[in-house]
């Protein structure tokens, strides 16, 4: 009987999160709420996650990446951009991999990949330069930036934080572990 509870809700949760029917910050409460009302998780498991360093910053990064592009952060940089396109193909696509790869080293890269690509499409048809030329660069500036810092990625944060854990001390800006 458990299995199908918690079968069920995987799927609730599957259906709340994918349709944002209800925001998401709702639904990812109420599926923590669901999870103790069902017996599936006490209520200090459930509320484990909010005394954690890493889930904590992980919520932090979302919240500057959400607003980032709340406040059209990206798409003033995405329309100062266009001045690029003027002087040449070349020089745009240098110039917006330079700009998401320095996003990325301080938000979540797959937050700034997610903000920048509108931008990029429209930016990139305005300067008449093909969606294909301008998408896989963009997604692996993205992936270099996240890996400037220990939280431009969930990875890379979960790893700086658990070299502290394992008595290594806590990795500051781009020092990991010790090595050897």
């Amino acid at each position: 009987m458990e299995l199908a509870v918690a079968i069920g809700m995987v799927l609730v949760a599957n259906l709340l999160l994918s349709t944002e029917r209800i925001p998401i910050e709702v639904s990812s409460i109420a599926i923590v709420v669901l999870l103790v009302v069902s017996g599936l998780s006490t209520p200090k498991e459930a509320l484990a996650g909010f005394s954690s360093d890493t889930a904590i910053f992980l919520f932090a990064l979302v919240v500057l990446a959400q607003g980032l592009g709340a406040t059209g952060v990206m798409q003033m940089t995405g329309r100062r951009m266009l001045v690029f396109a003027r002087v040449g193909r070349k020089v745009f696509i240098a110039m917006l991999l330079a700009v998401v790869c320095l996003f990325s080293s301080v938000a979540s890269n797959t937050a700034v990949t997610a903000g920048f690509l509108p931008m990029a499409m429209a930016s990139a048809e305005k300067a008449k330069i093909p969606h294909g030329e301008l998408l896989m660069p963009l997604a692996f500036a993205s992936i270099l930036g996240g890996t400037i810092t220990p939280f431009g990625t969930s990875t890379n944060l979960v790893s700086a934080l658990r070299c502290g854990v394992w008595g290594f001390g806590r990795s500051a800006s781009s020092s990991w572990c010790r090595s050897g």
